[in-house]
């Protein structure tokens, strides 16, 4: 796959497309009110501004630990709403520190601070680090290292979300790991299919 031409293709869209107008106006409104950026895109969206999904629904948002009260301030100033304790079924499959539904105007999010994932028998945390931050357009984006732990440990309940996790590590097998501290501290909290392919990454 031409990573390459798919996220000029996506960005292109995201740009220029009426449909996608309040999406970006709505993004960009709570990217200006967080000049000190303490969280970034995660799942499809991040995958998306990369080139490896050609489609997203709604905002995954990882926020950073200390900086979740300031983020739930700002978002509210954005004329955001936010959902927190709701159940929605999936509670025995995930634990992350803090996480709520929530909108601003049309545009739906998901908001997560320590992202956990207790799956396989196993328990995976993801602590989001202003040093992982990837920028696209200045679009903040988690690392795709970050999508491809977490959507393996989700094939668990979701077997749908093979492909995703098949996408995620094709894109690191041939564009290389940026953050090999994250596999790393991975490793002992995913099951073994996951660590086989971690082995592969790192080699």
């Amino acid at each position: 796959m031409k990573y390459g031409n798919q996220r000029t293709a996506n960005l292109l869209g995201f740009f220029t497309d009426p449909d996608m107008q309040e999406k970006r106006e709505v993004l960009q409104k709570l990217i200006d009110a967080t000049p000190k950026m303490n969280w970034a895109l995660s799942c499809s969206c991040s995958l998306y501004f990369r080139g490896i999904v050609d489609e997203f629904h709604d905002y995954d948002i990882i926020v950073e630990q200390n900086s979740l009260e300031e983020f739930k301030e700002k978002f509210s100033k954005c004329g955001g709403v936010l959902h927190e304790g709701q159940q929605n079924g999936k509670e025995r499959f995930f634990d992350s520190k803090y996480f709520a539904v929530g909108e601003i105007g049309d545009v739906d999010f998901d908001i997560i601070s320590q992202f956990t994932v207790q799956t396989f028998k196993c328990r995976y945390t993801y602590a989001l680090k202003q040093e992982h931050i990837e920028f696209v357009k200045g679009i903040p984006l988690c690392p795709v290292e970050t999508a491809f732990i977490l959507y393996g440990m989700m094939i668990d309940w979701q077997e749908r979300r093979r492909m995703k996790y098949d996408m995620s590590y094709e894109y690191l097998d041939k564009n290389g790991v940026n953050y090999p501290d994250i596999l790393k501290e991975a490793y002992p909290y995913v099951p073994k299919f996951i660590g086989e392919r971690i082995d592969l990454l790192l080699k």
